[in-house]
């Protein structure tokens, strides 16, 4: 082998290398955030026992505004149900709240995780990405949570 092939494929080993830990970092990262805020909003849910109201969607992916969830969720459903969600689609939502949600928002949105999460403090996170997204975000986040809503009523 000549030393210029010998060159190109280790550059190609290191490259691949990269490119794996590189895509395990962010698996991780993901689901480490996924799960910090899930177990905080779990913890709360489980030491109040209040409710979180969420929107029900009709068959367009609208917001059906005359009706609602209203879930109680311990730590350990919440957890069983945030392995059920791909990671693939956290990256997606993350992407899009990436395009549309500032530093600030950002900030906003995780103090709201501090000590457990609320139904005054989702209502807080939730009127806040609603007005930082444009209808094409909107739809497209509408369209992650219908894909698991069904989840929640199992």
């Amino acid at each position: 082998m000549t030393k210029k092939k010998k060159k190109l494929l280790i550059i190609a080993i290191a490259l691949a290398s990269v490119l794996i830990l590189g895509t395990v970092g962010t698996y991780i990262a993901v689901n480490t955030a996924f799960s910090k805020v899930t177990e905080s909003v779990g913890k709360t849910m489980e030491e109040t026992g209040e409710a979180v109201d969420l929107p029900v969607l009709d068959n367009k992916n609208a917001v059906d505004k005359t009706k609602h969830i209203s879930v109680v969720l311990d730590a350990a459903t919440m957890k069983k149900l945030e392995t059920k969600v791909t990671v693939s689609d956290k990256l997606a939502v993350l992407g899009i709240l990436a395009k549309s949600l500032s530093k600030e928002d950002y900030q906003t949105l995780l103090s709201y995780a501090v000590g457990g999460v609320d139904n005054k403090k989702f209502k807080a996170a939730y009127e806040l990405i609603r007005t930082r997204l444009g209808q094409k975000e909107k739809d497209q986040i509408k369209s992650y949570y219908a894909k698991y809503l069904h989840l929640l009523e199992e």
